[in-house]
């Protein structure tokens, strides 16, 4: 048996109603310790495109979980870049002295200092007056600075008289013909001259050395 040939298409039916949408609302959840989420279902039944709390057909709240352990060290990541100096710090306290060290080498012996000056002693006659009321002798000494033999007026450090002593009485008339007293004076101002040269060549400086 034979089919028979397609018939012609019928035409278009009417176009149905609009359905209803479905909304879905998300808020947090105020019962989580921890935090969560209220998820709330239904049907836009007045088509107005919020979900009003007729509508609602369930609600699921999602709580957050608790933090969990922390987990293992990370291996320590590479050194950063060093930072910039800081201020220098007050100064510590000194420390105790150490101890001496040996004493080094002696130096070698230093050149020979220049010869010093030599001393001077120039004797005068010192007449009667404030120094020696009877006159005397003065004797000047000092150093010769400048080498020339000579004792001058600002080399001279020292001074000292040697006064003659005041004329004695007249003795009885003799007939000997021995030294008169002035002849016994004179001797007795050589000898004291003799005295001081010998005195000052033991005192005369000893040569410097550098």
């Amino acid at each position: 048996m034979c089919n028979g040939a397609d018939g012609q298409d019928g035409q278009d039916g009417a176009d149905g109603a609009d359905g209803t949408s479905a909304l879905v609302t998300v808020s947090d959840a105020a019962g989580c310790p921890a935090g969560g989420h209220e998820i709330s279902a239904g049907l836009d039944d007045d088509a107005d495109g919020a979900l009003s709390e007729d509508e609602v057909d369930f609600t699921v709240t999602i709580c957050n979980g608790k933090d969990g352990l922390a987990g293992a060290d990370g291996a320590p990541g590479a050194d950063g870049p060093a930072g910039a100096d800081g201020q220098a710090g007050a100064d510590g306290q000194a420390g105790a002295d150490g101890q001496a060290g040996s004493d080094g080498q002696p130096g070698a012996e230093g050149q020979a200092g220049a010869d010093g000056a030599n001393g001077l002693m120039v004797t005068s006659a010192e007449p009667a007056g404030d120094n020696c009321a009877t006159g005397g002798l003065k004797v000047e000494s000092g150093i010769d600075q400048d080498g020339d033999s000579s004792l001058a007026d600002d080399e001279v450090l020292q001074a000292t008289y040697i006064c003659n002593g005041d004329q004695g009485l007249a003795g009885p008339a003799g007939s000997c013909t021995s030294a008169s007293n002035g002849d016994s004076g004179h001797s007795s101002l050589a000898l004291v001259m003799l005295l001081l040269v010998a005195l000052f060549s033991r005192r005369r400086p000893a040569t410097p050395r550098r």
